[in-house]
Parts: C-alpha cells; structure tokens; sequence
C-alpha cells in the first residue's frame, strides 16, 4: 500500500500559477524527495497509529513534531550537549516543510544532523537539520530546521553554547549542507517582530475566527502539562495549550486537527499546513493563560500567511511567535480550492502585512 503523496500533486496545485510568495514555497515542495547526505544518522523509528490522524485524514503536524523533538534530544545527547541541575535544553526556533502526506501504517524514520550556526537560531544555539523519510518508499515526508539553547532553570535567560565551557564536548558540525530544497523561500528565520499585547487586542476580533486561524483564543495551563518545578514541560508546544480541545463528546476531543468547514457550494474544506515556523521566548507556569492573537499577514487566492503571538494572558510578557503557509483544499476532491468568497472578505477586514 502506498501511504504518501506528493502534496503538491495530492492538492492538485500548479506552482507556476501561484502568485508572488507562494510559487517560491510551492516549487519547494513539488521537490519529490531532499537530496540524502551521508552524515545524517537515523534517530529513531516509529509507526503512524490511528490515533495520529487528523480531521485532514493524514497524519496530524504534532506528530510529525514529536518525532523530531526526540531525535534533536537523542542527537544533541550523542554529541555531549546537555542541561545540569541549574539548566536545561530549550528548542527555541524550528522550521518545518511538509513534502508528503502520510497515512495509517506508515513506517517513518527521522534521520538528523547538526549544521553550521547562521541558518537559523540565535546566537549561541546549536543548530541542527532533521527529515522524516518514509521507510518503505524512501520519501521525504517532511523536513526541519531546528536551533537549541541551554536555558537557566530560574530566569528562562539563555545561556551561549558556542563556548566551550558551556558544553560537555566538542559539537561536530562541519561538513553538513542542508538540501537547498530544505531552506525557506517564504518565511524569513530572523527573530520576528513582536507586537504588544494590548495593540493586538484592541485591534482583534475578541474571539477566533476564520475556522480558528485569526483573532483570539486562549487556554489554561495545567499542572499535569508541566514538570516537577511547576513551569510548561519542554516537550509540551505552546500551540498544543492553546488549541487543545475539551468539550463533553469524546468523539469531537478525538477529533483533532484543523476545523473542517463549508463553503458556499456545500464542499467540505480546511487549510492544510506547508511550512511552519515556532519561535520561543519563554514558557510559562501551572494555572497561567495562553493567549493565542492571530493575524493574516498575506494572503491569496488559495494561500495564506498566518502569524499567531503567543502572550502569558497573566502578565503579559511575550511566549512566542508562530508562522504559518496554509492552502485551502477541499478535503473530498484532494486538491487545492480558491478561498471561499466568505472566507476572503474576512481576510481582508483583519490582514496586517504591516506587522511582518
């Protein structure tokens, strides 16, 4: 059984139809498979279970993200980069490309190697580069960028692993090349910009909209969310709080992944997710709010740009930022659909491409 497509062709979207941005990042996609470099060593291997598959019918982005997370551990861990009693690893920038939908049954390896500083991250992070390949096909299911710090367990303040001292041994980096079809076309890795809280909220909807992709929504921390200090655990991503489902029907908190909509003709549609980016400043504690305020920086007629600024709703103080390349598709016909017109006019009311 073949369980991954290219998502250019499962979508049925022409690239050299796209306008500006979007056929940069599209032309990445179409790229079947990443070139193999003989330094990446496979992490780890696992299997998609049912429990893993979204409301899109694939294997839902967490998932692609969890394995990741263990590998960048186990390879940061091999080359004697670790935290102490007063630190501890922090994943602090990640970009991602989805290449292939997976499916039930898939066997996927994550493969990984540390990279060259100057890619991604800030100053003092080691940067690494993962792809998760589909083990019976070889494919590229998706690809990561990732950049690591060792944090102070007390202030959150991180610390410059680019010297010695701060690192158990040597980290071997050189020799690497990340595959230029794995590096960003559309989403610049500079550390974004930042908009205060109360702009945004003066500016938002008060509730979310747009399927879930604008304007505001919030969660509470919890304390099973968090480690023995009381404070989110690392392997807990911010946008799991904010979105994380709690209604009474067991069958609807089963039911993850992006809302499925209607648009004027009765299809059934979704923005499936191209590339990501997460950008962390802090995590916060047990009982505080996360609150997501999320704006359309750009958007055309099957693609969008989302920004979400994550906010400690108790303190106002900055979590993170997330970026987002989303089309829309019709999730019965598999391929890509103009935005519905609905859909459309509310982007235009809540765009900010000011606020890039």
């Amino acid at each position: 059984m073949k369980v991954g497509r290219d998502l250019r062709q499962s979508f049925g979207f022409r690239a050299e139809k796209a306008p500006g941005a979007a056929k940069a990042w599209l032309d990445v996609v179409a790229s079947r498979r990443a070139p193999r470099t003989a330094s990446m060593q496979k992490l780890n291997e696992s299997p998609v279970t049912p429990d893993q598959i979204d409301s899109l019918g694939h294997l839902n982005v967490r998932y692609y993200i969890a394995r990741m997370d263990l590998a960048n551990r186990q390879l940061l861990e091999a080359n004697g980069v670790s935290g102490d009693e007063h630190t501890f690893l922090r994943r602090v920038d990640t970009y991602n490309k989805f290449r292939r939908e997976q499916f039930n049954g898939a066997v996927l390896g994550t493969y990984g190697a540390l990279i060259g500083e100057g890619v991604i991250g800030p100053g003092g992070s080691v940067p690494a580069y993962f792809e998760i390949r589909n083990e019976e096909t070889g494919d590229v299911a998706a690809s990561f960028l990732t950049a690591t710090s060792r944090v102070d367990r007390a202030t959150q303040a991180p610390q410059d692993l680019s010297k010695a001292h701060h690192r158990t041994r040597s980290v071997e980096a050189e020799g690497f090349e990340v595959p230029s079809s794995s590096l960003p076309r559309t989403l610049a890795l500079s550390e974004p910009r930042v908009i205060p809280m109360a702009t945004l909220e003066q500016e938002l909807p008060a509730e979310p909209v747009q399927g879930n992709m604008t304007g505001r929504r919030e969660n509470t921390v919890k304390s099973e969310d968090c480690d023995a200090s009381g404070r989110l655990r690392e392997d807990v991503d911010l946008m799991t709080i904010v979105f994380r489902v709690t209604p009474d029907d067991e069958e609807q908190a089963k039911n993850i992944g992006p809302i499925v909509q209607h648009d004027e003709k009765g299809r059934r549609f979704a923005w499936a997710m191209m590339e990501t980016r997460s950008y962390v400043f802090r995590y916060p504690d047990a009982g505080h709010r996360v609150v997501a305020l999320s704006v359309d920086l750009d958007f055309g007629d099957k693609w969008r740009h989302t920004r979400r600024f994550m906010f400690n709703g108790d303190g106002g103080d900055i979590l993170g930022v997330y970026d987002s390349i989303g089309i829309c598709i019709d999730l019965d016909a598999r391929r890509a659909i103009a935005t519905p017109p609905s859909v459309i006019e509310g982007m235009r009311q809540t765009v900010r491409p000011d606020w890039r």
